[in-house]
């Protein structure tokens, strides 16, 4: 299975396609145990490092509360953060 979607989308699938290894938090289900491995990856628009959309842009901030975050979490949301050799083809649109 391939993900292919774009903007905020597109970042889950970046975080999903190069995070296979994260556990779900209060994981039950036996499928929620799983990797979430995919074959492809092919976002568009999508952010992969979160800082560099809010770091010194206070009114980006206010204007998106999605990403009134902690510093630390900015590095834990963005998919670069995840980035190894092991992941699946991926092309940025």
């Amino acid at each position: 299975m391939g993900l292919w979607r774009g903007s905020a989308s597109g970042h889950l699938s970046l975080l999903v396609g190069m995070s296979p290894e994260v556990a779900i938090d209060g994981a039950l289900q036996e499928w929620e145990l799983n990797q979430a491995i995919v074959a492809a990856i092919i976002p568009f628009a999508a952010p992969t490092i979160l800082a560099r959309v809010v770091v010194g842009n206070p009114k980006e901030r206010e204007k998106r509360v999605v990403l009134r975050l902690w510093n630390d979490q900015y590095q834990e949301f963005s998919p670069v953060s995840y980035v190894t050799n092991g992941d699946p083809p991926t092309v940025m649109v």
